[in-house]
């Protein structure tokens, strides 16, 4: 079941980054807290525990992504030093690390507008 949803994470990352998944699908915070309590009072607190196994799944698989915010994007400047030899310039990390965070800042406030209109419009 993990290995099932894992592939299709790895995969609806894929297809949004290709632009084949539209940005309209693409949900947050919001949207998982009321599919969240959706599934409680329908099918019971088991199946809400295991929602909760896939969002820190997905979460991981995320956190991988080359953003330099993230752990990926560490693990990419390690890669780089070892392929470079020498450590990247601390101030270009710090450039790109702010340029990250202001990304997933922005994303995510996109995410949550998109989040509440769905919830508006009865789309979710």
């Amino acid at each position: 079941y993990l290995y099932q949803n894992t592939y299709m994470m790895v995969d609806g990352l894929f297809k949004l980054f290709t632009g084949q998944v539209p940005f309209e699908n693409l949900h947050g915070i919001v949207a998982i807290t009321k599919v969240g309590s959706d599934i409680i009072s329908s099918k019971g607190i088991w199946d809400g525990l295991l929602l909760m196994a896939l969002i820190s799944m997905d979460l991981a698989i995320v956190n991988m992504l080359p953003i330099p915010a993230l752990d990926g994007g560490h693990i990419m400047f390690l890669i780089i030093e070892k392929i470079i030899g020498r450590p990247v310039n601390q101030e270009t990390q710090e450039a790109f690390a702010k340029f990250g965070f202001m990304f997933l800042i922005g994303l995510m406030v996109l995410i949550i507008f998109n989040d509440i209109f769905a919830l508006v419009t009865d789309k979710l």
